[in-house]
């Protein structure tokens, strides 16, 4: 926790709002777009847990289990 804290600290020290905005900004990326990124990818959860399922399927059909 601590850990977090100091990083939090040495960004606004930086001029930004917390560590993870200077992370992003770092690698070019805002944090609205990394929010909006994850947001994208939990909208898609349901059908990727739907692959899963259905090559563990295959697996187990193959596989004789």
């Amino acid at each position: 926790m601590r850990l977090a804290t100091t990083r939090d600290r040495l960004a606004r020290l930086r001029h930004f709002p917390d560590a993870p905005s200077e992370a992003y900004f770092e690698s070019y990326w805002s944090r609205a777009e990394v929010d909006n990124l994850l947001e994208e990818i939990a909208q898609q959860a349901d059908l990727y847990k739907h692959y899963q399922n259905l090559r563990a399927d295959h697996v187990k059909k193959v596989m004789g289990i």
